[in-house]
Order: C-alpha cells, then structure tokens, then sequence
C-alpha cells in the first residue's frame, strides 16, 4: 500500500476502522460534518430529528431525541450508552441553525 493510494482513498471515507493502522480513519467529528453536508438531519417536531443515511456510506436512518437527555436509537448509542455521531451531528447542526437545547 503506497501513501499516494491511502490519501486518495481517505477523501471518500466517512469514517472506518483501519486494521492495518489500528486506528479510525476520519473522526467522529468530520462524519458529524458529513451528515450536515449531505443534508441527512431532518427535524420532525416535538424535538425529534430523523438522521438519515449518508449516501454510499450506510443505510439506516436512526431518531434523535431530546428530553432534558439527548438519545438516539443507534446501535452505539444502545450498547454502550455514549455520545453517538448521530447526536452530535444534531447538535452541531442545531448550533449552525443558532438553537441550542
């Protein structure tokens, strides 16, 4: 694998997990950015956001909530109970918009 291949490459990926370098590719933040990008937050009232999926990256959309606590349906969100992608990319998207919760 050549540098000038991996640099190509990574301007197409969201966000991975590289075994070879046994680290993510693109962080957490910059997928938050790609949802916002691709237009993938819509609000559908009473504090709920759909978070649809970016193209050609996933395929779920997942809820977003907001009940004094942020939630989402994801899977990493369920599991472990974290701060998901999903839930940042509502806040950011929130924060561009000049609303905070």
């Amino acid at each position: 694998m050549t540098t000038e291949w991996l640099t190509i490459a990574l301007d197409d990926i969201v966000q991975k997990y590289s075994v070879e370098l046994r680290e993510m590719l693109k962080s957490q933040k910059e997928k938050m950015k790609k949802f916002i990008e691709y237009d993938c937050i819509k609000y559908i009232g009473q504090d709920k956001w759909n978070v649809m999926p970016i193209p050609n990256y996933n395929k779920n959309t997942y809820r977003v909530t907001f009940d004094g606590e942020w939630d989402c349906n994801c899977q990493w969100r369920t599991l472990n109970g974290l701060k998901c992608s999903h839930i940042g990319a509502v806040q950011m998207w929130l924060m561009r918009k000049g609303n905070k919760l």
